[in-house]
């Protein structure tokens, strides 16, 4: 290991470029075995403001090759939920589509097509965490205009207009 700056530790594997509070690593020809792969170990100090994007990219914004990957168009995401999540049988499967969801919604501002190809049944725990809070979050009209469900058999259709129901009749103002 060699010391570059008070705050920057780096070790002798492949060339670096190093600037204070962080370091810059490029690729190395071969790292424990494996081509072409790329080795970042560095520490970051929790109370400074760090940009990942200035650190990484000069600057330049990042790209998310995972979201372009499903990207229809510019403003359009489609999501099948199978490739998603590992079932649709509990809770925690539809907060982990939800959590997807809105951040594509929320971070990225696109539309989103939930895809339900594939899905033979989904619990009514799944429908009320997914598409239940991304009504009361997004409430009505902008959910209808920012998600879309496709490929939805007629058992979970039937579950996501009860779980949308339930939720509509308990916000209702007295």
């Amino acid at each position: 290991m060699s010391k570059l700056f008070d705050d920057v530790t780096v070790d002798r594997i492949c060339p670096r470029v190093a600037v204070p509070r962080y370091a810059v690593i490029e690729p190395c020809e071969k790292i424990s075995g494996f081509d072409g792969t790329t080795m970042v170990d560095f520490q970051v100090v929790a109370g400074d403001e760090l940009s990942i994007d200035k650190v990484f990219n000069d600057g330049m914004p990042s790209v998310d090759l995972w979201l372009e990957n499903h990207e229809v168009d510019d403003n359009t995401v489609h999501l099948k939920v199978r490739e998603i999540v590992s079932g649709t049988n509990a809770r925690y499967f539809g907060a982990e589509m939800r959590n997807v969801i809105e951040n594509i919604v929320d971070n990225e501002h696109k539309r989103v097509i939930v895809d339900f190809a594939g899905v033979e049944m989904c619990s009514s725990a799944f429908v009320d965490e997914l598409v239940g809070k991304l009504l009361m979050k997004y409430q009505f009209i902008a959910f209808n205009s920012l998600l879309e469900f496709r490929n939805v058999n007629a058992i979970n259709s039937l579950l996501i207009n009860h779980s949308i129901i339930q939720r509509m009749q308990g916000s209702r103002i007295a």
